[in-house]
């Protein structure tokens, strides 16, 4: 999504007629502005939407980009990201997100996203974490904190409690009326298939999106993590990823055959020996985030004296936002400590 990174590809694209001049000056315009937007903090994806704010699409629109460039570049791209292609996800997580492409390189953990909790984990002093323990209730105590009680029976007493739970179990949990006018988030799934080779795809640890019509077939985006990241893939193995369109009506038994015959016109005859590994149903994937939907999020980490909340659905849905979610969190209860 950065040119800036790839110049000599970017300049093929121009010369190729993919991009136009006039929509990259525009690319160049607006990563300039949501670089300094975000390091200005004006561009906060955990702030909540106002009453005008825009879509994605409707931004683009107003910033004079091509409809042509729109529907070849920004819908299979960010309706990746997104997991739509309509592109009514709010401006400012595009905004964000641009800019965090534009700032950063995409990367994957060696082992795995589980890699990421359990390196937070390694720091925390022994015994105090506890796993396999379900809470089903928090009690709130008048002067701040309260109580929370786990499925086995046992209860723990503390002055500061950050639920990390699920968005839609935030309200079984919580006391009553601490989520007050807030409304569970709406979902968007995807299908995830996972393919092994022995030859690497020549896409290499490039992310593929797919800008053709979901007749052809019913490739969203295309990963290679082996490529990225040792450890995925068993030695002279290779494991490939495909998440599929939301709007590709055929059942998971075609799916392999439609996906290969699509990946072959990119990568040539290889494609058809392919190894088909799972396909994995993901019905929520990632919350709906339309400025609607997220005027309807709690306000902030602080919900009552001593009980704060914490996780994605009050940032950005991607590990980046739950990361920045658990950094507010904790500095809401040193704040108030």
């Amino acid at each position: 999504s950065d040119p800036w990174r790839r110049p000599f590809a970017a300049i093929r694209s121009v010369l190729s007629g993919t991009v136009g001049v006039t929509d990259g000056l525009r690319i160049a315009w607006l990563r300039s502005q949501v670089l300094a937007g975000v390091r200005r903090g004006e561009i906060d994806p955990s702030s909540i939407s106002g009453e005008g704010e825009k879509t994605t699409r409707e931004e683009l629109v107003l910033r004079g980009f091509s409809s042509d460039f729109i529907k070849l570049f920004f819908e299979p791209f960010f309706g990746g990201v997104f997991l739509e292609r309509n592109l009514t996800t709010a401006a400012t997580v595009f905004k964000f997100t641009f800019a965090m492409f534009s700032s950063g390189r995409a990367c994957l953990p060696a082992g795995g996203m589980s890699a990421i909790p359990q390196q937070m984990a390694q720091k925390l002093p022994s015994g105090c974490l506890q796993t396999r323990a379900s809470a089903v209730r928090i009690n709130q105590n008048l002067t701040g904190g309260g109580e929370v009680f786990l499925a086995d029976g046992r209860r723990f007493c503390a002055k500061s409690i950050i639920v990390s739970s699920a968005a839609a179990a935030n309200p079984i949990l919580l006391p009553e009326g601490v989520l007050t006018g807030w409304k569970p988030p709406l979902w968007k799934g995807t299908r995830l298939v996972a393919f092994e080779s022995v030859k690497k795809p020549p896409c290499g640890k490039t992310l593929v999106v797919s800008a053709e019509p979901v007749a052809v077939g019913p490739i969203d985006n295309l990963s290679v993590p082996s490529a990225v990241t040792e450890g995925y893939a068993p030695d002279e193995k290779n494991l490939i990823y495909v998440s599929v369109r939301g709007d590709w009506e055929g059942d998971d038994n075609q799916l392999p055959g439609a996906i290969r015959q699509q990946a072959e016109v990119w990568f040539g005859p290889d494609v058809k020996l392919w190894n088909h590994l799972s396909t994995v149903t993901i019905p929520k994937a990632l919350p709906i985030e339309t400025p609607l939907s997220r005027r309807r999020r709690p306000q902030s980490s602080y919900l009552a004296p001593g009980i704060y909340l914490c996780g994605d659905h009050l940032t950005t849905s991607s590990i980046n936002g739950a990361l920045v979610a658990g950094r507010l969190a904790a500095e809401e209860v040193l704040q108030s400590a």
